[in-house]
């Protein structure tokens, strides 16, 4: 991938960074991304879908539907 290919304000590029760190912590990631500045890993993250509707259901019927399955 060529180097600051990644725009810095593309949706999710915070949380990709913070994931690959995460399997790769000698990343050097400032070279994927264009024009971070210093504190960029330190800023928060505004929710991109802050409207997005909850499925309702509790996290026991997920559980239960897939040892339904298994």
């Amino acid at each position: 991938m060529p180097e600051h290919a990644i725009p810095v304000d593309a949706v999710g590029v915070r949380e990709l960074v913070h994931a690959l760190l995460s399997i790769w912590p000698e990343l050097e990631w400032e070279r994927l991304v264009l024009g971070p500045g210093p504190d960029y890993l330190q800023q928060t993250v505004q929710d991109p879908h802050p409207s997005r509707p909850e499925s309702g259901r509790k996290p026991q019927e997920f559980q239960t539907a897939v040892r339904d399955i298994v």
